[in-house]
């Protein structure tokens, strides 16, 4: 049987302490409480089930469309996903650093 070999995927790099007060301010002790709830009705990570896979390990709640674009969707269920952290890692650098935004 061959290894897989694994590949890192970089995270996006938060800046300034200005935006790294945003998003602390963002993901409030509001988000935390709804962010558990949410993830304990769906309990998959979305993406790896699209690959057939059922992924249960350190799931994460993501905003499709980005907090920092529609900042009145936070607590919108239509805007939400859960993803595991590595797929969530590679969504959030696909919207950062490949498109040159600034980490947010």
């Amino acid at each position: 049987m061959k290894k897989i070999k694994q590949v890192k995927v970089p995270t996006a790099k938060i800046k300034t302490n200005d935006t790294k007060e945003l998003r602390h301010m963002s993901y409030d002790t509001a988000w935390r409480k709804f962010s558990k709830a949410y993830r304990q009705r769906h309990f998959f990570c979305e993406e790896c089930l699209r690959d057939g896979k059922y992924n249960i390990e350190k799931l994460e709640v993501d905003h499709i469309v980005p907090l920092c674009q529609v900042p009145h969707l936070k607590f919108d269920e239509s805007n939400l996903q859960v993803l595991c952290k590595s797929c969530h890692a590679k969504k959030t650098y696909t919207e950062t650093i490949a498109n040159g935004k600034n980490g947010l």
